[in-house]
């Protein structure tokens, strides 16, 4: 029988603040907010971005990555360039300071979500991840 869909609302809101919290608590030492961090991450994987697809990729409004990146200037996370071959579009990179900030930023991160996914399988984590990619590929279908 299928579970009522507010007791899947209920879950998905409490799993929600579980990670929301415990990865607000463990970046709190680098004074680095969960926002900050997904960008960095983001743009470390990819080497360089402009704002509008790291606005794209996350899923939210490009000022709110303006707002963002200039937090993160300011911190000296990332450099601003214009685009040499679009002078409206800006580029992002990292700095050498975050390059080194982000393998601990990653460490306190990942044992915060191993402690949340304790006795939870590798098989069941991925099933959750492809998941939860597969509901973002669907709302990207219907926009």
């Amino acid at each position: 029988m299928t579970q009522p869909t507010y007791k899947s609302a209920i879950a998905q809101g409490k799993a929600y603040r579980i990670l929301r919290q415990g990865i607000t608590e463990a970046l709190e030492d680098s004074s680095t907010s969960m926002p900050e961090w997904t960008l960095l991450s983001l743009v470390n994987e990819r080497g360089t971005m402009r704002l509008n697809e790291v606005a794209s990729e996350l899923g939210v409004e490009a000022p709110l990555v303006t707002v963002l990146v200039k937090q993160l200037q300011a911190k000296n996370l990332v450099h601003v360039e214009a685009d040499a071959t679009d002078s409206r579009a800006k580029i992002i990179t990292l700095t050498k300071s975050a390059q080194k900030l982000l393998p601990s930023l990653e460490s306190s991160v990942g044992t915060h979500v191993e402690q949340v996914f304790k006795g939870v399988g590798e098989r069941d984590r991925a099933v959750f991840y492809r998941t939860l990619e597969r509901l973002c590929e669907n709302n990207d279908r219907t926009k």
